[in-house]
């Protein structure tokens, strides 16, 4: 099976065809076909088309037969987060960074999630452990970049609803 696979994805890089790739992936899947890269690639290539919910289905099925795929469960933190189900996508990339805690990409977008739904200290540190991993790390520096700015910003808005407050009271 891994030999077809191969050749499958060889042809998709010679003529970028992605449905006729997914077609091909799904083919594999309908004959029985069961193995954690097929359910991997078959996901992957679902998000590209901006199918999220079935990308989501093929990577919790790879989960399944490789809990211990960093990788994979990041993949799935993606396609939720491609859904907004932020909570689901924050889970994913948590576990990934459990089984692979040098993997950046999965700490900075872990951190993109935490800042989406408010947990902001969180999103920071894990912002910052993206950066000590990988100081280049474009997600997690345009993150700490935002948070800057916001926190730059409350702070001038901070001291200007100060000043307005003392000189109402007549200070």
């Amino acid at each position: 099976m891994n030999t077809e696979l191969g050749r499958i994805y060889q042809e998709y890089e010679n003529d970028q065809d992605l449905s006729k790739y997914v077609r091909s992936l799904e083919n594999m899947v309908s004959k029985g076909n069961d193995f954690f890269a097929l359910h991997v690639l078959l996901g992957n290539a679902y998000g590209r088309q901006g199918k999220n919910t079935d990308a989501v289905r093929e990577l919790n099925r790879a989960i399944e037969l490789n809990p211990g795929d960093a990788s994979a469960h990041y993949q799935l933190g993606f396609a939720y987060g491609k859904l907004n189900r932020h909570q689901e996508a924050i889970s994913a990339y948590q576990r990934a960074v459990e089984i692979d805690p040098i993997f950046s990409k999965a700490w900075a977008n872990l951190g993109a999630r935490l800042g989406r739904v408010g947990r902001l200290a969180e999103a920071i540190n894990a912002f910052q452990t993206a950066l000590r991993i990988n100081p280049d790390d474009d997600v997690a520096r345009k993150g700490m970049e935002e948070f800057d700015a916001v926190f730059v910003r409350k702070s001038v808005w901070a001291r200007i609803v100060q000043w307005w407050r003392r000189w109402r009271a007549g200070e």
